[in-house]
């Protein structure tokens, strides 16, 4: 068990605080494996796939395209980085 003390100096934090939190965590992450249960898993099984936020086609075009441009530009930049550390601009 952790005990009641408390620090007496104000600072980043210290062992105990984080040691606390930390259980803290682990029994909220605990509880809530406990109440979904077997029907929530069961639901994620059973449910149909077609069953769907109501997108269009559209919609997933659209972020689909956003993926593509992003992931592009990235790959353009880390060219251009390669390009420049290596003295070829």
């Amino acid at each position: 068990m952790p005990s009641a003390r408390r620090p007496t100096h104000l600072g980043r934090g210290t062992s105990d605080t984080r040691l606390q939190a930390t259980e803290e965590k682990k029994q909220g992450s605990e509880a809530t494996k406990q109440e979904l249960g077997m029907e929530y898993y069961a639901g994620l099984l059973k449910t149909d796939v077609r069953i769907d936020n109501g997108s269009s086609a559209n919609d997933m075009l659209f972020r689909n395209m956003q993926l593509a441009g992003g992931v592009t530009g990235l790959l353009g930049l880390l060219l251009l980085g390669f390009m420049a550390s290596n003295g070829l601009l």
